[in-house]
């Protein structure tokens, strides 16, 4: 991950950042029969992406992974949140915590990014040493000078696991995680999602050349899907059997129909639930919910054009064939390609955007959370679609004998 200050020497600079803002919250706040795709310039000006990362990015509960990809004491994971580094460890009595990665002799950089197994944290430039619950427990030569240990300990950020995945909050004052995703667990609790405790392999983060926005409005539309992937998802979950369910600002649940049109489906599923869930958890992660295992897929910025992008999953067992993992890496690719050519655009000062259609409308509870954020907007209410939902609830209520309540 590149560091979110090292930014590309193009702007797209606005005359007046102040006028920008004041109609983005205007437009932030209409409800979805009148939204349309925010201005381009939200997606590579400097400005707005300095306020992302301050109202987001260093201030909201931000989706890290799963828990079960730290199964053991000592392992880590390393990351960078908006030019922040970050290292979450699972200790010796097995909780979680998540710490600063600087170090706090003269800021060198504990861990490198990615997963590790450390039975304490050393300094690559002094080997100050801390143990897994940020404690400095040494300092190598440092003669007659008096150095209070509690003060030199690592900051720690608050850490939530929400039906086991990791969120973090590097605001010290932040309020805690709450119910903003309750809306969500009965779903979840339906589908049993915390009995998937074997992660997959664990997937390092890649550079997509986009805006992280860009990432993130294309993962949680299906719209594109019967064009960027005509022969790849589009054959086993059709665009048209994508439908929206219920959601709001907080985030959003749709589900669609898994068609079995050859051996494949079979191959990776012999028994299977043929619907799916959709998760949209603000702000940076996709999530997909089937009975067999969840997948999703994370975004961080690291520049206006440039996001770091990390995708995993769980299941019973933790495997998968070779014939899925050659699928996924199929679509994977055609999405980067699309959001590198939609970003390309983002940089049009001649031209704007249009209407949302209807297939959009998980755009527009991003749009919604992203300007009450950013400018305070006030997003539209809980929005439900009754027939649908009614339609999901039959059907899984039938498959897996349980009732919603």
């Amino acid at each position: 991950m590149e560091n979110i200050y090292s930014f590309e020497t193009e702007n797209h600079a606005t005359d007046n950042i102040e006028e920008l803002f004041k109609n983005l919250k205007k437009l932030t706040s209409l409800p979805a029969e009148e939204a349309h795709c925010l201005p381009f310039e939200c997606y590579s000006n400097r400005t707005i992406l300095d306020t992302e990362v301050k109202e987001i990015f260093h201030s909201d509960w931000i989706f890290i992974g799963t828990e079960s990809e730290l199964p053991n004491c000592g392992d880590y994971l390393a990351l960078d949140i908006g030019g922040e580094p970050v290292v979450i460890i699972r200790g010796k009595d097995q909780e979680l915590r998540a710490f600063s990665n600087v170090c706090r002799h003269r800021g060198a950089t504990l861990n490198p990014i990615g997963f590790g197994n450390v039975k304490k944290f050393i300094c690559p430039y002094h080997a100050w040493t801390y143990n897994d619950k940020g404690e400095l427990l040494g300092v190598p030569f440092k003669g007659k000078v008096k150095l209070d240990k509690k003060e030199h300990c690592l900051p720690e950020f608050q850490l939530h696991i929400w039906q086991g995945c990791i969120f973090i909050n590097l605001d010290q004052e932040a309020e805690p995680f709450g119910d903003r995703l309750s809306m969500l667990d009965p779903y979840c609790e339906l589908f049993q999602m915390k009995k998937f405790t074997k992660s997959f392999a664990r997937t390092q983060y890649r550079c997509w050349e986009a805006n992280w926005k860009v990432i993130m409005e294309n993962a949680i539309e299906s719209y594109h899907q019967f064009k960027v992937h005509n022969t790849t998802l589009e054959k086993y979950t059709p665009t048209k059997d994508v439908f929206y369910l219920k959601g709001s600002a907080d985030c959003s649940l749709l589900a669609g129909k898994i068609i079995e049109i050859n051996k494949m489906i079979k191959l990776i599923l012999p028994d299977f639930f043929d619907y799916y869930l959709i998760m949209c958890l603000r702000p940076n992660c996709l999530m997909i919910l089937r009975d067999a295992g969840i997948e999703w897929l994370s975004a961080f910025p690291i520049g206006r054009n440039k996001t770091a992008i990390r995708a995993g999953g769980a299941s019973l067992t933790g495997k998968q064939n070779i014939i899925e993992k050659r699928f996924k890496k199929s679509f994977f690719d055609e999405d980067e390609v699309i959001v590198k050519n939609t970003q390309a655009g983002m940089h049009s000062r001649l031209s704007k955007g249009g209407k949302l259609v209807e297939m959009e409308r998980p755009l527009v509870d991003f749009h919604q959370y992203w300007g009450r954020r950013l400018f305070g907007a006030t997003p539209t209410p809980l929005y439900t679609n009754e027939k649908k939902l009614t339609e999901f609830h039959k059907c899984a209520s039938e498959y897996f004998g349980k009732s919603f309540p």
